[in-house]
């Protein structure tokens, strides 16, 4: 069986949660596509990375990206596309594009009440400050570790909600609420991002509307793994096709 793709595993340290959700995910990605029959190499991203027609990356450190964009450019087709990881790497970027793209984010925090931070080139890493003197010190701890690059959220109110899709496909999960009431915000900010494989975090209001308060590249779908594997895989094979 020729090898066909390429399927790059995120570094441990780059994961926002646990790796072996992450390798579980891309084990159940692999499955699928031999299934389909494509040909398979799997490597790590702190790997040499070989020629290749089509690549597969969770990956986010910015090495692996620069290779990745220069297959890119050489017409290689890699899911997710990097320039999309990028902006999902650059929080203020992300929730600026998404706020003019007409998705419901958070906004800019206003110093009353509580909010959240985050940091702005890194996946993960957001914590709560009850209110706007709690907020200065944690800069102040953050500034101590050579941590100055963050943004800040006002805490919206509402009920918690984790989803995951895969763009271009019938397949969207959200859990304890209709998965209507999110999905056209996710979707919408999917297509403007560019990301194919994505999920986060939404809070969902009382009045029924979703605001996305993260929006990430290759989440777990702790979930649903098996049955999101299938449909990226579907998903793979038909970008594939259309290459």
């Amino acid at each position: 069986m020729k090898n066909l793709v390429t399927l790059i595993w995120r570094s441990p340290q780059l994961s926002t949660g646990d790796i072996s959700r992450d390798s579980s995910l891309m084990g159940y990605v692999s499955q699928a596509l031999r299934g389909q029959g494509v040909g398979v190499y799997e490597m790590r991203e702190d790997q040499k990375l070989p020629q290749a027609d089509v690549y597969v990356s969770m990956a986010r450190s910015g090495k692996m990206l620069s290779e990745l964009e220069a297959r890119e450019r050489s017409g290689a087709l890699v899911i997710n596309a990097t320039s999309a990881v990028r902006l999902c790497l650059n929080r203020r970027e992300l929730e600026r594009r998404l706020r003019e793209g007409g998705v419901d984010v958070p906004g800019e925090y206003n110093g009353e009440g509580p909010c959240w931070l985050k940091f702005n080139s890194m996946a993960g890493h957001v914590t709560f400050a009850h209110n706007a003197d709690g907020l200065e010190q944690l800069k102040l701890s953050l500034r101590h570790h050579g941590i100055c690059d963050w943004v800040v959220s006002p805490h919206v109110i509402g009920r918690h909600v984790k989803f995951y899709g895969v763009a271009g496909t019938d397949f969207f999960q959200a859990y304890c609420i209709s998965p209507d009431s999110l999905r056209k915000q996710a979707e919408e900010a999917a297509r403007l991002t560019g990301i194919t494989v994505y999920g986060g975090d939404a809070i969902v209001r009382e009045d029924g509307s979703s605001c996305i308060v993260d929006f990430n590249d290759w989440p777990s779908f702790s979930p649903c793994m098996e049955e999101a594997a299938e449909v990226i895989a579907e998903c793979i094979v038909k970008r594939m096709s259309e290459k």
